[in-house]
């Protein structure tokens, strides 16, 4: 069973009819949303799910180890969450999320954020000392399954992030140069340089060949969607 339409959850279509595990993708996706009637939509419908016997997963965020974030509602949100599934459901697994990039019609994500202000000229202020994690968006469901065959990990929360931290700058940099345009910067001296507490999914993709990380694994990613996304609005 899938829960949500949005970018996440079209990655797991073939789990739909699948009544054995419950994939709830159907939350608040922007990460500076404040309003609190939306927390508490997600928070409802998920209670409507405890009493099934199912795998319930959900989708948290690799934010909540960023110390400058510590206040965001959206993050509080998350941790609430994280406690209220520990809590009350008999069978879960949480897997903390970094930015995902995807085709998506959500203007909120990192990704279509920077492209569509870089390529209408708009102008950005951005936190200069700041870091983010990336991961591609059909990496997800690769990523769940290796998770599920390992049965050590029910009921766990899991780091799902690959050690790809890049500065905010760089990630602009990246943009400008597949866009050929100067992005309209201003700077901010905020930020914080966080690491993710990774072990466990770092040796599980390591040994891995489902998934191919390598060094410029960000910079292909924001690639391969930048140049969909230039072939979307040619058509």
């Amino acid at each position: 069973m899938v829960i949500g339409n949005g970018l996440i959850a079209g990655q797991f279509d073939k789990y739909r009819d699948n009544d054995d595990i419950i994939i709830f993708a159907s939350g608040v996706s922007n990460s500076k949303e404040t309003n609190s009637k939306l927390f508490d939509q997600e928070l409802n419908l998920i209670k409507k799910y405890i009493s099934k016997k199912s795998l319930f997963v959900y989708f948290s965020t690799c934010s909540v180890h960023d110390s400058s974030l510590t206040e965001s509602n959206y993050v509080k949100h998350k941790l609430k969450v994280e406690k209220f599934i520990q809590s009350n459901f008999e069978n879960f697994l949480i897997l903390r999320l970094p930015n995902i990039v995807g085709l998506t019609k959500n203007p909120h994500t990192f990704f279509n954020y920077f492209y569509n202000s870089i390529k209408n000229g708009e102008s950005i202020l951005i936190q200069k000392n700041a870091v983010r994690y990336f991961m591609d968006a059909e990496d997800i469901s690769i990523v769940i399954e290796m998770i599920l065959e390992d049965d050590t990990v029910k009921n766990s929360v899991i780091n799902v992030s690959y050690r790809n931290a890049i500065t905010i700058p760089d990630a602009v940099g990246i943009f400008e140069k597949e866009l050929n345009k100067k992005a309209n910067l201003s700077f901010v001296d905020k930020g914080n340089n966080y690491s993710i507490p990774d072990d466990y999914f770092y040796l599980l993709y390591t040994k891995s060949s489902r998934i191919d990380i390598t060094d410029d694994y960000t910079k292909k990613c924001f690639r391969k969607y930048i140049n969909k996304k230039n072939n979307e609005s040619s058509i």
